[in-house]
Order: structure tokens, then C-alpha cells, then sequence
């Protein structure tokens, strides 16, 4: 039997044969079959990725191709490899290298790509079905962590590109980067029901509300100011006429339910400027004619000036005002203030003092109202030609008495100085057989006799003093006699004697109350 051939392995490296052609039918020579055999060995395979670098797997390395959680590889006979996917999609396409992991892009499983040197996977390579790890997911919704591995689409946060809108509550704890914060409804409020709105600076910072622009500084940069709260309004190119300027403004506004009555004290609707100090146990002892150290509700001061080189010239000028107005609009109903303790003031003062038990409050002068009057700065001309520290101006309409000042009490004390301008009330009594003298309603009195009479004096306070002018009519011989409410005996000089008789006499009575005694005395014919 002849031997059968045998391949014998080399231990050669490279292939001793140059020529790679081969004619066509042409036999191999065992020198030729043995190169072609090396150089074969010595080829590689390129994989070429979609930036089309290049990744060589030559002779001895290997593509490897894992599973994971529900992925499964196996070789076949034929030399392939098949990836499995536990879930119901399947892998459709795969441009890879070394690190590769796979999985199915459709179905309930997850196709993992691990990096490599050269690995790029094709966008539309691979099928995602997000529903597998994102929840509520709609148009414009901002998507936000639920897990380690799962998303949420959220319905109360929305970016459409332009607006970012939130429903519910935005918390900063650190701070906002950006030096505005600009809000297209040009409002900020709380949204839900009865809840308070705080507006805090921290630290010495001072919260300005500013309108119209400009810049607190441009009036004071004194410390006086410095962590404090401000409204403050700028025009530094004002116009004249153009409108009323009230750019500061607290403003309350009610309206009562309709047919209401109530007694209560709470009825009190007030803007309040209120400094509230607590000494502590320290104390103050700077004082001032101004009145002007320590708390102060209140300070109103109108600054007018003229920081230009030409003359200026205003009419008024005021520091401070408080008004009441009444108004019924057409076809309303009535306003009425009567009664006891009832009025409208256009400044009402009070001051109380409350020592608790046990402590005492010492106060030398209590001023309701205290003038501090004028006073001259700089090295300029300075001319007040008349100075009011209270004034008191004609009424437009004629209410049914006016009074420049009143005391409640008759018994009150006034300090007068100098009167430049004095003029006595003179009331006109009517003839009766019996005259009442209302001495609290005007010092002077005057009447014309048409019978006689008897003049009985009310209200003669002591220290106080009433002048009655009597004068005969044209019969003339009228008598009078005179006592008070209280059945007091009117005292005259010498002995009383009878007014003049003539027609249209005229004598003038003077009675004065001493305290103890009503002294009169009786001034006859004045011609």
C-alpha cells in the first residue's frame, strides 16, 4: 500500500517566497504552499468604527463578546456568536470593539455598550424605549432623579424654551447668583390662602423699595440709615405742573359690609409710625429745644432748596399736615358725627403715662403741642417778617361758632404774653321781665329796656368778670335789679340807685367775682 502524505509543520517566520502571482491553474510547490500559508498567519482583521479609525485583531487576540443580567453568548460550530436578550427585543445592530457589552434594544431588557479604544455606537443603531425608566414623561417637562436609576417627568415643572415655570414652592438656601430677579407678572405674592410674605436682608443690608430709579445715596450715605428700610423715589430732571407728586405713599383702603352697626374699640383703622425703645436699665441724656432726642413716631421734614447760581421763589413750604375728608358721592347716603366725644380732628394728640407697681415716672413738662420756632444757619441774609407759633385761619364756610382755642375746663391756665390784637364777644339779650346772664357765652352783654327787669348772673366764675350795657327805650324810667343763680346778693359800691331814666339813657354795669364776693359797679348817662 502506498503512504499516505503527510503536512509537516515549519518552524519558519516569514515566507522565503517574494512573488505573490500565481498563474491561473498553475500548481503550488511546497515552497509556495508554505509561504502563502505564513503570510496568511500573519494578516489581521480591521474593525472599522464610525470616525473610521481602525482597531487590528490579529493572530492570537480575541473579540470578546459578554453577557450580563438577562444576556446570554454562546459560540456556535460555524464560528459564530449569538447574544441572547432574556426580555422579548432583540439586538439589531452593533458597531463595537474591545469593552463591548450587549443587550436587546426593544422589549423589557437594556443594551449596556461598555467603552473601549475606538467603541462608537451609532445613534440609529440602537431602538430605546423610555417608558422603561422614565415615568409621567410629556411635552416640556423638566426631568428630575427618583432613584438611582429612574426618572421622573414633572407635571409642576415646565421649560419650554424660554419660560421655566414652577407650581409650588422655589427654596434658595444658599443664595440667587444673579443681582435681579425679574418676574414677567410684575408680582410677587403667596399663593396660598392667608399666608404672610416676609422680606428680609441679612446681615447690615437695607431694604430699599425703589421706584422710578435713581439711588438712596444721591441722598444720604449716614450711617444713620444703614440697615434700616426705605422708600425712596428719585426725579432729578423734574417738570413743574405736570402732575401732583405723591411717590411715597401707605395707603389703607376699607370698604364695610353693608348695614353694619358696631360699638366696638376695635373700630380703629390707622397707618402707624411707631418707635418702640426699651431703656434696658441704660439712659439718655442729651437733650434739645427742639424736643428732638430720643424716640420720635414721627419725623416730617420738607427739604427746599436752590442749588442753582439764578434766584428761585416758592409760596409754601410745610413739615408736616394732616387732613380729614368727609365724602358722599352723588345719591348717597348721609354722614353723620354727633353726640358726646364725637368730632373730626385734623391733629389729634394724646400722652399717657403707665408706671407699673412698684416704679416711678417722673416728667417735669408735658407738651401736647410744643412750637420749636425759628431758627437762622449759614453766613447768608436771613429775613422772617412774621413768624405764627400757631395760626389759625379763617374758615371758607361759616360754621355756626369758631373758636381759635378752647378749654374744656373754664378753670384751664393761659399764659398770654403781650396782646397785640384783643376783642371781646358781645351778646344781645332780649327783654323780659327776668334776664338770664350767660356769662360762660360772652363777657360783654347788651339789652334794651322795655319794662323793668331783674338781671340774674350764670356761670360767673371766679376770677371772671361780665359788663352788661343797658339802655332805656324811648319811654325811658325802666328799674333793674341784679343777684345771681345762686341767690348771691350782687355787691355795689355806695348804695345802689336806680338806672338813668331818660329815653335811650344808656348805663353800663360791671360785675367781677372775687371768689367769695360779686363786687358791681354801675356807670350812668353815658351821653
Amino acid at each position: 500500500m502506498a503512504s499516505k502524505a503527510k503536512l509537516v509543520t515549519r518552524t519558519a517566520t516569514s515566507s522565503s517566497v517574494t512573488s505573490d502571482n500565481i498563474a491561473k491553474d498553475a500548481a503550488l510547490t511546497h515552497a509556495e504552499l508554505d509561504s502563502n500559508l505564513i503570510n496568511l498567519r500573519d494578516q489581521s482583521i480591521g474593525i472599522v468604527a464610525d470616525d473610521s479609525a481602525t482597531i487590528d485583531i490579529k493572530a492570537g487576540d480575541s473579540l470578546y463578546i459578554q453577557g450580563g443580567t438577562g444576556i446570554t453568548t454562546s459560540t456556535n460550530s460555524d464560528g459564530t456568536v449569538t447574544i441572547n436578550s432574556a426580555g422579548s427585543g432583540d439586538i439589531t445592530s452593533v458597531v463595537a470593539g474591545d469593552g463591548l457589552t450587549g443587550g436587546a434594544t426593544t422589549g423589557d431588557a437594556t443594551l449596556n455598550i461598555g467603552a473601549g479604544t475606538g467603541i462608537d455606537v451609532a445613534a440609529d443603531a440602537i431602538s430605546v424605549d423610555v417608558s422603561d425608566f422614565l415615568a409621567n414623561g410629556s411635552n416640556n417637562r423638566v426631568v428630575t432623579a427618583t432613584g438611582t436609576d429612574a426618572l421622573n417627568g414633572e407635571a409642576n415643572m415646565t421649560f419650554d424654551g424660554s419660560t421655566l415655570g414652577v407650581t409650588g414652592n422655589i427654596t434658595a438656601t444658599t443664595s440667587i447668583a444673579n443681582d435681579a430677579v425679574s418676574i414677567d407678572d410684575n408680582v410677587i405674592k403667596t399663593t396660598r390662602s392667608n399666608d404672610d410674605l416676609f422680606i428680609e436682608t441679612n446681615g447690615t443690608g437695607t431694604l430699599t423699595l425703589q421706584a422710578g430709579g435713581g439711588d438712596f445715596s444721591n441722598f444720604s450715605n449716614e450711617s444713620r440709615y444703614t440697615k434700616g428700610n426705605r422708600m425712596y423715589y428719585e426725579d432729578l430732571s423734574h417738570t413743574l405742573g405736570v402732575d401732583r407728586d405723591y411717590r411715597n405713599s401707605m395707603v389703607m383702603k376699607f370698604k364695610a359690609t353693608t348695614g353694619q352697626t358696631s360699638g366696638s374699640s376695635n373700630d380703629r383703622f390707622r397707618n402707624m409710625a411707631n418707635v418702640d425703645y426699651d431703656l434696658n436699665g441704660s439712659t439718655i441724656t442729651s437733650a434739645s429745644s427742639y424736643l428732638s432726642r430720643g424716640p420720635m413716631a414721627l419725623s416730617g421734614e420738607a427739604t427746599l432748596m436752590n442749588s442753582s447760581s439764578s434766584d428761585s421763589a416758592a409760596k409754601n413750604a410745610t413739615g408736616l399736615q394732616g387732613g380729614v375728608y368727609l365724602y358722599t358721592p352723588n345719591s348717597a347716603g348721609d354722614i353723620t358725627i354727633t353726640g358726646t366725644n364725637s368730632g373730626i380732628a385734623s391733629h389729634s394728640s394724646w400722652m399717657d403715662i403707665d408706671a407699673g407697681t412698684g416704679s416711678t415716672i417722673t416728667v417735669d413738662n408735658g407738651y401736647s403741642y410744643y412750637s420749636t420756632g425759628f431758627q437762622s444757619y449759614g453766613g447768608g441774609t436771613k429775613t422772617m417778617n412774621n413768624f405764627y407759633h400757631f395760626f389759625a385761619n379763617t374758615s371758607s364756610t361759616n360754621p355756626g361758632k369758631e373758636y381759635a382755642f378752647v378749654t374744656e375746663n373754664p378753670l384751664m391756665c393761659s399764659a398770654v404774653g403781650t396782646l397785640e390784637s384783643y376783642r371781646e364777644k358781645v351778646a344781645t339779650l332780649t327783654s323780659s321781665s327776668t334776664i338770664s346772664v350767660e356769662c360762660d357765652q360772652a363777657p360783654v352783654h347788651k339789652v334794651t329796656l322795655a319794662e323793668n327787669t331783674q338781671f340774674v348772673i350764670q356761670e360767673l366764675a371766679a376770677g371772671q368778670s361780665v359788663t352788661i350795657i343797658i339802655t332805656q327805650d324811648g319811654t325811658g324810667s325802666r328799674t333793674a335789679s341784679f343777684g345771681t343763680g345762686d341767690s348771691t346778693a350782687v355787691k355795689f359800691a355806695g348804695t345802689y340807685s336806680a338806672l338813668s331814666t331818660a329815653a335811650g339813657a344808656i348805663d353800663v354795669v360791671t360785675i367781677f367775682n372775687d371768689g367769695t364776693n360779686y363786687l358791681g359797679n354801675c356807670a350812668k348817662a353815658y351821653a
